[in-house]
Formats: C-alpha cells, structure tokens, sequence
C-alpha cells in the first residue's frame, strides 16, 4: 500500500473518531459555536489555498530550477494548468464569501452563503477534474501569471453572478452558525461526490508520480468530506457538531499545508541540484576549452623535444609533467559533467576505461559488492584508479588493465596491469615515483594505507585499503611509507 493511502486512511479514521466521539459523548454541549475561531480558521484555508495554487502555478509556469541551470522548461501540463485556478477559486470564495462577512456582521446573507456553495462547487468541480488529466496533457503555449489570475478573476465573476442571480430568485434558509441547512442537502451530496472524486484522482498521481503536493492534497479529502458531513447534519445535532466542522476544515487546511511544505522543499532541493550541475558543467568548458588545450599544447612540444632530443632529461620530464597534468584535467573535466551522485562503479569504470584508451590499452572494471563510500574516499578512490591506470599505460606498457573494487568493513582497490613493471625502490630513490607517492599520500589523507607490488618484467598490483568513511589521517607515517614495497 503507497503512503498516500496509507495517510488517507489515517485522516479518516481520525475523521470517524471525531465524528464518534461527538455521538457518544457530551462532548457536543461541552462547546459552542466560535465566532473568532470560525474567522480564523476560514482565514488560515484561504492563505493556505492560495499556497496551494501559488506551487501549482510555479511548477507550470516557469520551472525556476530549469531557468537557474539554464536548461528548457518542462512543458506545461493541462492538469496543472487547471489546478491553479481552481484553487485559487477556493481560496477567495473562501476569504471573501466566509472569512469576510464572518468579520463584517454576526451572519452572513443570502449573498455570502450562495457565493461559498457554488464557489465550493465550482472550485471543487474544476480541482477533481485536473485529478483526472492525465499528466501527459501538455499545453501548446505557455500560460502566463496574468491569464491564470484573469481565469481566477473570470470564474469569481461568474460565481458573484450566479450567487447574486440565486438570492434574488431562489429560496435561502435562515443561516445559523453551524453553516447551512439540510435542505441544502443536495448541494451537500455534490460536495461529498466531488471531494470522492477528486480523492481517487489526486492519489492516483501521487503514486504513480511521487508528487508531494497532490499527496497533500488527497490526504485533505477524508478531512474535506467529515467537514461536508457535519455541515449538513450538524444544525440537528447541537453545537458540538459545529465545533467538529471546524475541526475537519481546520485538519483538511492542515494536510494541505503539509503537502505543500514537502513539495517546496523537493522543489528548491532540485533548484540547488540543478544549479549545481549548471556550475559544474561551466567548470568543465571552461576547463576543456582552456587549460585542457594548453596542457595539449605543451605536451605536443614536450614530445617534439624528446624526439629531437632523446639523451636529454630535461624534455623528458617535461613532458612526463604535462602528460600528467593533461591527465589530470581531463579526469577532473570527466567528474565534473559526471552527476555527483552518480554511482561509484559506473564513474569510476568510465574514468578508468578512458584513459587507459587514451594511451592504446584495455581496462576492465569490476566492482563486487554495494558500495558508496563517502565523497572524501570516493574522489580518492577514484583518483588512484587513475593514476595507476595511466602509468599503467603509459610507463608500464600494459595491454590490460584490470581494476577491482570490493565492499566489506573497508574498501579494497586492487589496479593489476599485464605491463613491463619496475623497481618501485629504485623509482622512489631516483625521484621517479612522484605518481606512487601522490597516490600513497591521496590514500593516506583518508585514513587508508596503499602498497605497491613489482618487479621488473612480471607487471605491477596496486593495493589499496581506505575505510568506508573517512578517519583522521595516522601519525604513523613511516609505518605506512613501509607500505610503499617492492615485492619480493
């Protein structure tokens, strides 16, 4: 069972303890009607209405996350584009026809009673039926902030028109405060048969679509329908029922609020994501287009000098440094077009398989186990993978790489190439393995260790063990430098 039903059956079984609790009890002649209560509650539904419809508005006319990422609009759905007005409908039918008359005089007229029935049932008609479009409506053109407050305007018009034209020409009981009466019984069905549907439809999109704001609004429904109970039984029963109208429209109000609370959360949680991915999409242009191109650049000319120049050592650690800096970045420009909360195989298979293609060899990647890591080992993991690939590649002459990655109580990253290998002793001693001890040192910052197996002619195995989270880094260096070995 999905949590939208889940909380609607909640909303009415509290619905029908009220409601039994008044029945049973006294708890009926305990209370009489509020006047100030009344005022404030039908004020708090109009505002929380109103931000309703504000949320529905802004989610079909302009998606501000899309706008901040620079990316197209989602396009507008019909659904929402009906949903807006007619809460906006409830909303002024309830501060003008309710709220209002309620602070003006002690009862309202015939006026004010006829504009919140048919205000309710034009609004309620109007929000059951965007529940039933189906969300892949879209509108050709945009709807703007001015056309949906004139279909506001307009439907306010035609309810003042048809109250007024109804308390000239119908019949209206004498109003009391516990709202009207049951000869207005059939308005009272249409409500509860409205409110039935719109339920049906409104928690059929929460499920199916996960949206948080019409989970809101289907929780409000067994609240709405206790409320449309009470209104017309309630002139019978005594003044509690009065108390417990106000009670469903205040919890009916309460479970709208909270709909809309969650879905201005989710909305601005996006917003931050997608400037987010903007910015690092930015940061990787500028990087690709700039730097990545200069570095280029200084490693055509590096490899130039070598060439010219083969017995110098000078043009070749040139090179060797631009090489790893063009490396670098285009690593760095792969993370930041990568979503940050991509999974860690799929970035690290992709980073890996490119730059050992790159430098004309093969890698293959696999991951054993669930593993997301925090994101301080998660970039170290990542950044040793790398490193080891490339020199792999690069220094080592590998064909095929292969790169391991296991889940436990730590994470084990195992690089194994098929290349040349070295004296990784005599490398550390001639200045030659500045990669292996930035890789050591990336390892060591997280709390992780990193050791190093080769001997010339039989390839290379990289191991590295980092905790899941990351520690405060050892003060035992030189015993993790022993890491740092030449296998026998």
């Amino acid at each position: 069972m999905g949590r939208t039903y889940q909380l609607a059956i909640i909303a009415s079984l509290a619905a029908v303890g009220l409601l039994a609790a008044l029945a049973l009890t006294d708890l009926g002649t305990t209370f009489s009607p509020g006047h100030r209560a009344h005022v404030a509650i039908q004020t708090c539904g109009a505002i929380v209405l109103c931000l309703a419809a504000f949320l529905v508005f802004e989610r079909f006319h302009a998606d501000a996350p899309s706008h901040a990422a620079r990316l197209a609009p989602a396009p507008q759905r019909l659904a929402d584009v009906v949903l807006a007005p007619a809460l906006g409908l409830l909303a002024l039918t309830t501060l003008l026809f309710s709220a209002t008359p309620a602070i003006i005089g002690d009862s309202p007229g015939t006026f004010a009673i006829w504009g919140q029935t048919l205000g309710q049932i034009g609004g309620m008609g109007a929000g059951a039926a965007a529940a039933w479009i189906p969300t892949r409506c879209t509108v050709p053109r945009r709807v703007t902030a001015a056309q949906t407050a004139a279909a506001v305007a307009v439907g306010l018009l035609v309810v003042a028109l048809a109250a007024f034209a109804a308390s000239r020409l119908l019949e209206t009981p004498d109003y009391r405060p516990s709202t009207l009466q049951t000869s207005w019984l059939p308005t009272e069905i249409i409500l509860f048969l409205l409110i039935a549907v719109a339920f049906v439809g409104f928690a059929r999109r929460a499920e199916r679509d996960g949206d948080l704001l019409m989970r809101g609004l289907a929780a409000a429904a067994p609240f709405g329908a206790g409320a449309v109970i009470t209104y017309a039984i309630g002139p019978a029963l005594g003044a509690g029922w009065v108390i417990a109208d106000e009670l469903f429209l205040l919890g009916a109000y309460a479970a709208i609020l909270g709909g809309a609370w969650t879905e201005s959360a989710a909305y601005w949680k996006r917003y931050v994501h997608l400037a987010s991915a903007e910015e690092r999409r930015r940061l990787a242009r500028d990087l690709h287009d700039g730097l990545a191109q200069d570095l280029l650049y200084i490693v055509v000319q590096a490899r130039g000098l070598v060439e010219r120049h083969p017995d110098a050592e000078s043009p070749r650690g040139l090179l060797y440094a631009s090489e790893r800096a063009l490396d670098e970045s285009r690593g760095a420009i792969g993370t930041l077009t990568c979503p940050p909360d991509a999974p860690l195989a799929r970035v690290l298979g992709s980073s890996v398989r490119e730059i050992a293609h790159r430098a004309g060899a093969k890698a293959s990647v696999r991951v054993d186990g669930k593993l997301e890591p925090s994101a301080r080992v998660r970039e170290a993991v990542l950044r040793i993978a790398r490193e080891a690939t490339c020199n792999a590649a690069r220094h080592g002459r590998a064909s095929h790489v292969l790169v391991t990655l296991q889940a436990g109580d730590a994470v084990r990253l195992t690089v194994t190439d098929d290349g040349v290998g070295f004296d990784a002793e005599a490398a550390l001693r001639d200045g030659r393995g500045f990669g292996l001890e930035s890789m050591r040192e990336r390892a060591h910052t997280v709390g992780g260790t990193l050791s190093i197996g080769s001997r010339p002619g039989q390839g290379t195995e990289i191991n590295a063990i980092l905790p899941r989270q990351e520690t405060a880094i050892s003060a035992t260096l030189p015993h993790q430098r022993s890491q740092l070995t030449h296998a026998d």
